[in-house]
């Protein structure tokens, strides 16, 4: 682990210790002090309990509102005030006492709170954990040498707390007890100890080259390439939820769907706004998870695995699950309770399987621990005669009730694998084979047909832009051949006048040549008299001889220069002969040039045909194929909606796939009940196996086949420890992260470094993570452990995507998951404002209705902490003309003490739902994400001396975003418009726009 790491974690740890030691402070169930004899008063209220060994009691002592941590913190620090609304207003305590059942000080319980040590000292404590174990071996030293009331009351005067700020609470078993210590702690303290892959992306981010899955042609940033290829049909998983066949998943749905399926990815992310299908998405990749266990059950050797692990001795062996088969285990996770709780009862129900198929008498047939789900599942639920679930494919964990009853389905499924009840059919195994074999032969004939497409697109492709180049080419070959002709000719033209100028001087050489025969018979002539004349020397006279001699020497220098021309003329003639032959050779050059040129361009003109003839046989064999076939060149919106390869015959065979599936499985858990057994042991008391060597794999082996038995298992991140504390990293196949945009980033630590494969699911455009202290508090502590303040302001869901390989790039530079652009919810104008204020106009609308009704109702008035009167009233005159359709509107705010006061106005006219006390239909946008309804009343509140609220609420697209999209068709904004304009926020200018425009709409029509 990195140093940085390490700060991210250090920091995460001082939020987690100052979210600790909340405490209701007006819970019945915790009891004041009536009186100063602490001793008597605890002992007394023991006495009327009914003890156990495990039983105890546990003392909060100093309880304050926590707003004075911020305040104190604010002040010392200097840091200014938000307006942001932040969670829930709670009570801390100051530091906690347990004693046991007969009032003897539990030392290894107590706990100092990091908000009671702030309160008391003022400032952030620098060596809060020295001083909370120094405080715990003084008390436990104090307590067993001194007088109980004496050490409680010094105490108590030490830390200047007063008895009326203590109260005390009966624990009934400590094993159980609820945990007032941060749920994270434990897993962001080990994290710090250990080096592991998943959770150094997810601190780091991904570091490699990212894929931008953009698919909007429009964009710079569009990539069919790699889009293709994932969405190529040997990527489609084999396995499919039944559901409605006709009803295929978007385009990008399916390529989160193949990714899932077939990408290495340890670590990914998918961003889907509202109503695009997250859930549905999650069905598919568990189908396809469960299908695969399924097919690798059946290439084994023999279904009856052999013990490989020591279980209790050395003669009791367990089988560990196959490696392949346990990483395609599946958990849930998030920190919100009610999206786990929705998956896991939506997935075994009847109605989510497709009615109008034979699929449900088929599950009936396999049973897959049906009577088990129904009975043990829904116990508190009236189900009449008609069984809700299907059978037992999910489950709730996480908190301890959930567990205990997890563990009582599990030692149901033993009784009825032990019981004649169950019936063995090791036929499903080959069953299974038959139609796996059947969809992988479907499969690989659509690949065999979409490489066909592929290679005629490129072949045609290829041919353009051959026929293009090779037009280009002919015409500049052409070009220059033009060019060497004219040459040529020119060559030639001057070879003939070379040879005819050669021709002349040949001539003239010959006639040089007969002048020179004369010269030099003159020479001869003239040497030959000289003898006659010498013997008359003497008779002559000079002059006479002068002369002689003068005519030889002319006719001496006539021969000479006659045969210098003769060489000259030769010489001349030699050249012109050597110009010729240079030219030939150049003439024979061109020739050749020209012979090249037009054998090139007939196998170029070949080469054409041979093309063509192949685009022209691959377009004959796919012209009675009916595919619907990947194009890119089709308008987004239509591309978006698009799903291909596949029809709805496929998808049944792929429905029909996974229901034998869960035939295989549960004929394997019979073939080896023994060892499904000896993991409900383990599992049941893993204590008990704590002090053994192969303590890990133990615990692994039976979790794995738990989470084998119940294929989905869900939890939520504060119980994720409580339910995994035994299990090492890189020991859960998969974790899926739903709503993780709600949670926390270190609420999912533990989960991370326990997964094998982890994928995130939300949306970061809707609400962020509650936080219990505004940003500046945050920053000034991410300053404090010198980290980004991203780590304390952001989402599970941001950091997944920071570490995702696969996704999109915002136009604003962002980086976030797959994104799912199909919306299926909400209706106009509800959509436009969505999908401009928070997507970049990239959703799809895929509604088949999509007019719907929207208006702003400009509503003013005097505010009284963002409540204003005038508003609720005109809400309550709207409502009362709709009492009819009360069970379909919500009303939703972005301020706590506004929903609190309209709960309370609109309990006048009856519109006012309640479940434990609590409202469900009137709330702040927070308690609303996840939900839908046909009509919300968006109630805005504040007024011009509120304005720093109002601006906070429309500070960013998040707030109006959820607001706008839990309603599927009619939407009102109850508020002062002036207001709201004056804060000259985008989000308000676009949203007034759109509602304004959508009205003039329905006015025209």
């Amino acid at each position: 682990m990195r140093s940085s790491h390490n700060q991210i974690l250090d920091a995460w740890i001082t939020v987690e210790q100052l979210s600790e030691g909340n405490i209701e402070k007006s819970d019945s169930k915790y009891k004041i002090f009536q009186g100063d004899d602490y001793q008597s008063i605890l002992k007394d209220f023991l006495k009327r309990q009914k003890l156990k060994s495990s039983s105890g009691i546990a003392v909060y002592c100093g309880i304050f509102p926590f707003r004075k941590i911020i305040e104190v913190l604010r002040g010392k620090y200097n840091l200014k005030e938000t307006e942001e609304e932040l969670g829930r207003a709670s009570y801390k305590f100051t530091f906690a006492l347990y004693f046991d059942k007969d009032l003897k000080f539990l030392a290894d319980k107590f706990f100092l709170t990091m908000s009671g040590q702030i309160f008391k000292n003022r400032e952030l404590p620098k060596d809060f954990l020295i001083a909370e174990n120094e405080l715990r071996e003084q008390l436990g030293q104090a307590f067993l040498d001194g007088e109980f009331n004496e050490v409680f009351s010094k105490l108590l005067k030490k830390y200047e707390i007063s008895p009326s700020d203590c109260r005390y609470y009966f624990v009934k078993n400590f094993a159980d007890e609820i945990n007032l210590h941060s749920f994270f702690l434990k897993d962001l303290k080990y994290a710090k100890s250990i080096y592991n892959e998943n959770l150094n992306r997810y601190l780091s981010g991904f570091d490699s080259v990212r894929v931008n899955l953009d698919s909007n042609k429009e964009s710079s940033y569009f990539n069919p390439k790699d889009l293709e290829t994932i969405l190529e049909p040997k990527n489609y998983p084999l396995g499919r939820f039944p559901s409605n066949p006709i009803y295929p998943l978007s385009m990008m749905q399916q390529v989160a769907v193949n990714l899932a399926s077939n990408a290495d990815e340890e670590v990914g992310s998918v961003n889907g706004p509202p109503g695009t299908g997250k859930t549905t998405l999650l069905k598919d990749i568990f189908a396809d998870l469960v299908t695969e266990q399924a097919r690798i059950i059946s290439e084994l050797s023999a279904p009856k695995l052999k013990g490989n692990l020591v279980c209790h001795d050395k003669l009791d062996l367990i089988a560990k699950l196959p490696k392949e088969i346990a990483e395609k285990g599946i958990v849930v996770a998030s920190s919100n309770n009610g999206a786990v709780k929705n998956i896991v009862n939506e997935l075994p129900q009847r109605k989510e399987i497709y009615q109008k198929s034979n699929w449900l008498d088929e599950l009936k047939k396999i049973n897959y621990f049906a009577e088990i789900s129904n009975d043990l599942l829904l116990e508190d639920e009236d189900v009449s005669n008609d069984k809700k679930h299907w059978g037992l494919f999910s489950i709730e964990g996480g908190k301890k009730q959930n567990r205990d009853r997890l563990q009582n389905v599990l030692k149901a499924i033993r009784q009825e694998l032990n019981s004649d009840k169950f019936q063995s059919n090791p036929s499903v195994y080959e069953e299974f084979k038959i139609q796996y074999q059947k969809l992988f032969d479907k499969r690989e004939k659509m690949q065999e047909i979409a490489d066909k497409i592929r290679l005629h697109v490129k072949l045609k492709n290829d041919y353009q832009q051959f026929e293009v180049e090779f037009h280009q080419d002919d015409a500049q070959r052409r070009s220059e051949l033009s060019k060497i002709r004219d040459k040529y000719t020119q060559l030639e033209n001057s070879k003939k006048k070379i040879e005819t100028e050669l021709s002349e001087r040949e001539h003239l050489i010959s006639m040089l040549n007969v002048n020179k025969q004369i010269a030099a018979q003159d020479v001869e002539l003239i040497k030959l008299q000289a003898p006659r004349f010498l013997w008359l020397k003497r008779l002559f006279t000079p002059s006479k001889l002068d002369t002689y001699f003068t005519r030889l020497n002319q006719a001496n220098e006539s021969l000479k220069a006659e045969l210098e021309k003769v060489h000259d003329e030769s010489q001349y003639c030699h050249g012109l002969q050597k110009e010729i032959k240079m030219h030939e050779l150049e003439l024979n050059q061109l020739s050749q040039r020209q012979q090249r040129y037009n054998e090139w361009k007939s196998k170029q003109e070949d080469k054409l045909i041979r093309h063509q003839e192949k685009i022209l046989k691959l377009q004959s064999e796919l012209a009675t194929c009916t595919v619907n076939k990947l194009n890119f060149s089709v308008p987004y919106e239509e591309l978006q909606v698009s799903n291909f390869w596949f029809d709805d015959a496929y998808r049944e065979e792929q429905s029909r796939l996974f229901i034998k599936a869960l035939a295989v499985r549960k004929q394997f858990i019979y073939d080896n009940k023994n060892h499904f057994e000896k993991a409900l042991w383990i599992w049941e008391r893993p204590q008990n196996y704590s002090m053994r060597d192969n303590a890990s794999d133990l615990y692994k082996t039976a979790w794995d086949w738990i989470n084998f038995t119940v294929p989905v298992i869900s939890t939520t991140f504060a119980s994720f420890n409580s339910m995994f504390w035994c299990l090492p990293e890189n020991s859960i196949g998969n974790v899926f992260i739903d709503e993780a945009g709600q949670a926390l980033p270190q609420a999912s630590v533990g989960a991370i470094f326990r997964s094998k494969h982890i994928m995130a699911v939300g949306d970061p455009s809707q609400i962020q993570p509650v936080q219990t202290m505004d940003k500046n508090i945050l920053g000034f502590l991410a300053q404090h452990h010198k980290i980004d303040s991203k780590y304390l302001v952001s989402s599970t869901q941001e950091l997944m995507d920071s570490a995702s390989r696969y996704g999109f790039k915002k136009q604003d530079g962002t980086w976030i998951g797959l994104p799912l652009w199909v919306h299926r919810r909400s209706s106009d104008p509800m959509f436009s404002i969505s999908n401009k204020i928070s997507y970049d106009n990239l959703m799809v609308q895929g509604k088949e209705e999509t007019r719907g009704l929207g208006e702003w109702f400009d509503v003013g008035g005097g505010a009284k902490d963002k409540f204003v009167p005038e508003q609720a009233d005109y809400l309550k005159e709207e409502l009362q003309k709709r009492h009819e359709e009360f069970d379909d509107i919500y009303v939703i705010t972005p301020f706590k003490n506004v929903s609190v006061q309209l709960a309370k106005e609109l309990d006048k006219i009856g519109f006012t739902k309640r479940e434990n006390g609590k409202p469900i239909n009137v709330g702040t946008v927070h308690t609303f994400q996840g939900k839908e309804n046909k009509i919300v009343y968006f109630v805005l509140g504040a007024d011009n001396m509120s304005e720093g609220a109002a601006r906070w609420a429309v500070s960013e697209p998040n707030i109006l975003n959820v607001a706008a999209t839990r309603a599927k068709e009619e939407f009102y904004i109850i508020g002062n418009k002036s207001l709201y304009k004056a804060t000259q926020s985008p989000i308000i200018r676009d949203t007034i726009d759109i509602l304004d425009a959508y009205q003039s709409s329905l006015e025209i029509n």
